[in-house]
């Protein structure tokens, strides 16, 4: 799967930040560049919906406030003549937690309302990564 990401610097005044604070922010967004800092692992993805994973830094810095785009394709049993009310649908979901630097972070995503049970078709759900913050306690401000 190809993730695909914008790299947006944000640089925060010097004087608001603690001592121990971050020394610089990068936020990613999906986009035309990729970036290979964060990456989904072990992706379990049930008939219902639900989806279990890890998000896997490859980063030397701390990654948080992940998003998640989660997309449940509704696919036709008769694609030739297909039902007025799709219930396909995308979500996005915010990941709660850091990943640390070269480490990991288990997540799970439960769609709600559930995914209706129908017989004129099935879904197919997919991830992708929309954005995160990538935080530096290393690189100086410029």
């Amino acid at each position: 799967m190809r993730y695909a990401l914008i790299i947006l610097l944000f640089v925060a005044a010097a004087p608001a930040l603690a001592q121990d604070g971050p020394k610089s922010t990068s936020i990613y967004t999906a986009g035309a560049h990729t970036s290979n800092a964060l990456r989904l692992q072990n992706l379990d993805i049930a008939a219902d919906g639900v989806v279990r994973g890890m998000l896997a830094s490859q980063s030397s810095s701390v990654i948080r406030d992940v998003t998640l785009l989660v997309h449940h394709t509704w696919n036709w049993q008769n694609e030739m003549r297909p039902g007025d009310d799709s219930p396909g649908k995308s979500t996005y979901v915010h990941i709660s937690g850091d990943v640390p630097a070269l480490g990991t972070l288990q997540f799970e995503y439960v769609p709600s309302p559930p995914l209706p049970e129908r017989d004129d078709g099935t879904f197919t759900t997919s991830v992708d990564i929309s954005a995160y913050t990538e935080v530096d306690y290393h690189k100086e401000l410029r």
